[in-house]
C-alpha cells in the first residue's frame, strides 16, 4: 500500500498547475490543523486481492477517495480543481521506484455541494480504483 500513496504523492506533487490550485494543500489521510482551504485529503477506503493462476503474485485493487474543499463563492473553482485532478489520475499510469506500474481510473464523482449551506465550505469528493501487480 505504501507504493500506492508514494506514486499518488508523486504524481500530484509534479503537476504544477494542480498543486498551484491548491496552494500545495494535498496531504495522505489527514489535513494538519489550521490549514485553510483550498485543499486535498485522499484516503485509501477499499482494498481488494485477486491471485493469479501461478499464486506467485497478485493483482491488488484499491478504491482512493480523494475529498477536494474550497471555499470560493461559486462552484466554479472547485470544478477547476477536479478536472485538474482528473486530468492527472484518470485512466492513467503511474510508477513507483520499483518501477512497477499502478493503473488508475475514475469511478465515481459526488458533488460539488457546500458543507454549511450557502455560505459554506464547497466539496466534491472523486473516487479511483487503483490496480497493481503485487509479485
Amino acid at each position: 500500500m505504501k507504493q500506492v500513496v508514494r506514486a499518488i504523492q508523486s504524481a500530484a506533487s509534479s503537476d504544477a498547475t494542480l498543486f498551484g490550485l491548491v496552494d500545495n494543500n494535498f496531504y495522505y489521510d489527514e489535513v494538519p490543523q489550521n490549514v485553510s482551504t483550498p485543499y486535498i485529503v485522499y484516503y485509501l477506503i477499499t482494498r481488494g486481492q485477486t491471485l493469479t493462476f501461478r499464486q506467485a503474485s497478485s493483482w491488488e485493487d484499491v478504491v482512493v477517495q480523494f475529498s477536494i474543499y474550497h471555499s470560493s463563492r461559486t462552484p466554479e473553482t472547485i470544478l477547476d480543481v477536479f478536472n485538474n485532478l482528473d486530468t492527472v489520475f484518470n485512466q492513467t499510469t503511474l510508477t513507483y521506484t520499483s518501477g512497477t506500474a499502478i493503473g488508475i481510473k475514475r469511478e465515481n464523482t459526488i458533488g460539488p455541494f457546500r458543507l454549511d449551506g450557502e455560505a459554506g465550505t464547497w466539496l466534491l469528493t472523486a473516487d479511483y480504483r487503483v490496480r497493481y501487480l503485487r509479485t
